[in-house]
């Protein structure tokens, strides 16, 4: 689930520029974790790319800032 107020100048839809502030949950299976994660998997002699390390955990918050301009 991601929640993204949009700050403008003006309240049209190609308005420009933007400014995003975003908060996103994200919630996945113990799968998706060992990918994360790059274990190897002996069932299917698989190793994920890995390189992005979640201990286990099956859930996130992320959360930032996002500018757009068009010129």
């Amino acid at each position: 689930m991601t929640i993204a107020p949009t700050l403008t100048f003006d309240s049209g839809f190609w308005t420009r520029p933007q400014l995003r502030f975003f908060v996103t949950y994200a919630k996945w299976d113990k799968g998706v974790s060992d990918a994360l994660d790059g274990n190897y998997n002996w069932d299917t002699n698989t190793i994920s790319a890995g390189g992005y390390s979640r201990s286990g955990d099956t859930d996130t918050l992320n959360f930032g800032v996002q500018a757009e301009v068009w010129f």
